[in-house]
C-alpha cells in the first residue's frame, strides 16, 4: 500500500492535511452561521401558537437577534464568507 500511495505522488500524501484543512472550514463555516443565527436572524415567542417563531407578529415577544435575515440568508451569507475564508487561505498556504 505504501508503494501504492508513492506512486500515486505528493496529491496522495497531502490527503491526511487537506482532510484536516477541510474539517477546519466546516468548523469555522459552522461557528460563522451559529453567530449569525444568534445575532441578526430574528427569533420570537408566539403566545398565540405556543411555539418560537421566526418572523415578528402581534402575539410574538422578541427573543434573540434583529429583523435583518431570515434563515435561508444567515446559511447563505455563512456560506458564502466560509468558502472566501477558506479560499484565501488555500491561496496563502499553497
Amino acid at each position: 500500500a505504501a508503494g501504492a500511495a508513492a506512486a500515486a505522488g505528493p496529491a496522495l500524501a497531502a490527503t491526511p492535511w487537506l482532510v484536516a484543512l477541510g474539517a477546519a472550514w466546516g468548523l469555522l463555516g459552522s461557528l460563522i452561521d451559529s453567530l449569525l443565527g444568534a445575532t441578526v436572524q430574528y427569533s420570537g415567542y408566539c403566545s398565540e401558537r405556543q411555539k418560537v417563531v421566526s418572523r415578528p407578529g402581534p402575539t410574538t415577544t422578541r427573543v434573540s437577534g434583529v429583523e435583518a435575515l431570515n434563515n435561508h440568508a444567515v446559511n447563505f451569507v455563512s456560506a458564502t464568507l466560509t468558502a472566501a475564508v477558506g479560499a484565501a487561505m488555500a491561496v496563502a498556504l499553497l
